[in-house]
């Protein structure tokens, strides 16, 4: 049994030496493995700092731009609440543009309804008045007698006219002037 134990201590001996053998060789494996990592990583840094020295002006130059890109998003912003509230200002001036045509339309069919009956009623009377001045005359030519000349003396300041006509076409003419007053202050506006 020593036999068999010397040969199962060598083989033993043996696997240990080879275990050791091959856990050495693994680990300088392995320390080299971990070098040319160590130098990948070292050169990714460098790579990874140049990569941030000549992006870094980069990265200032778009912040400027973007800097300058808000200023101008705010002026484009604040120029079109401007023509916003122009617009806004135009809307209103057109409606009450047309708010004063229309009170201006109903003034003047305003005026009309009240002064026509007026002015027809007063050239009814001035119409009547000359006919009646015309056959007066017609009705004094035909009296006569064929006479060619009809003797008539008239005074030039003698009142032909009533009181009542006189007072009336007073009253007419106040009217005429107010109404042309009316109409004179409509045109200068």
């Amino acid at each position: 049994m020593t036999e068999t134990l010397q040969i199962t201590t060598i083989i033993t001996n043996l696997i240990i030496a080879v275990s050791f053998v091959t856990l050495i060789v693994f680990v300088v494996k392995l320390i080299k493995w971990i070098k040319d990592l160590d130098n990948k990583v070292d050169s990714l840094t460098g790579e990874i700092n140049e990569l941030k020295t000549e992006a870094t002006p980069m990265f200032q130059s778009i912040k400027v731009f973007v800097d300058k890109a808000n200023t101008v998003a705010d002026k484009i912003d604040y120029v079109a609440d401007g023509a916003g509230k122009i617009v806004d200002n135009a809307n209103t001036i057109v409606e009450k543009g047309i708010d004063i045509a229309d009170d201006v339309v109903d003034f003047e069919r305003r005026i009309k309804r009240s002064i026509e009956p007026q002015i027809f009623d007063t050239l009814g009377t001035y119409t009547a008045i000359i006919k009646g001045v015309k056959v007066f005359f017609d009705r004094l030519k035909t009296r006569s007698n064929g006479s060619p000349f009809v003797e008539f003396k008239a005074d030039a300041n003698a009142n032909f006219y009533s009181q009542d006509i006189q007072d009336e076409y007073d009253e007419i003419d106040e009217e005429l002037n107010e109404v042309r007053k009316k109409l004179d202050e409509m045109k200068k506006h």
